[in-house]
């Protein structure tokens, strides 16, 4: 079901040239996380999660990323936190233990035993299977590491996930689509992320398309 909402989010909002028609069709062949969840388990994210909902923070590129979500992580120590890079190096996931100092911890150091209660921040420092990981997530900030691929940008959303972003995704015309219809929101700074946070962070609608994200959706019904 969350592949048809998703097809037709990219059916009217990639419709304008040859180039988004070629986005569109490998998006026609494109499974979401939640056509698969069924069939998708992950023990230690599982593990990490508990009866918690979690904060998928996607594509952390900067310090200016960094500095957000860890800010929010302190403001908010009752969250957890699932963090993914865009590239993964030793110098990267040192700058990220560096500002997310307290309870931190790599997924690559995690087995499905590990004691996981007491960490708040989980990195996940591996590629494989990355687009699952919404499906565990209530919230997302996407930074600034996916700000070109406007088809990743749009999983969160198919998998009814609360989403924002930061700023530079505005440049991908799908994407301005998505912000014009209200489906994402752009946050500056970590002040404008934690107002965000804050009137979003009752939302229970795990696993489920918004109702803000279906009306905008219903609006384009033509699949090509």
């Amino acid at each position: 079901m969350a592949f048809k909402w998703f097809y037709r989010i990219l059916s009217k909002a990639t419709a304008s040239s040859k180039e988004d028609y070629a986005i569109n069709c490998r998006a026609a062949i494109y499974r979401t996380p939640a056509d698969t969840a069924k069939d998708y388990h992950n023990p230690i994210i599982e593990n990490f999660r508990g009866d918690n909902r979690l904060f998928i923070a996607a594509e952390i590129d900067d310090n200016h990323d960094l500095k957000a979500i860890a800010k929010l992580a302190h403001t908010h120590p009752e969250v957890k936190f699932l963090v993914t890079p865009p590239i993964i190096n030793e110098e990267r996931l040192n700058r990220m233990a560096w500002h997310f100092s307290g309870n931190t911890r790599l997924y690559s150091q995690c087995t499905p035993e590990t004691a996981l209660d007491k960490v708040q921040i989980l990195i996940i420092d591996y590629i494989a299977d990355r687009q699952h990981l919404y499906e565990f997530g209530t919230w997302c900030y996407m930074g600034h590491g996916i700000s070109d691929s406007p088809i990743d940008a749009a999983i969160p959303v198919a998998c009814g996930l609360r989403t924002c972003s930061c700023p530079p995704i505005r440049k991908e015309p799908f994407c301005r689509s998505l912000i014009r219809r209200g489906v994402i929101s752009v946050v500056r700074n970590s002040t404008q992320l934690n107002e965000w946070f804050c009137r979003h962070m009752d939302c229970h609608d795990i696993g489920q398309i918004p109702s803000h994200t279906t009306g905008a959706i219903h609006d384009n019904t033509s699949v090509i």
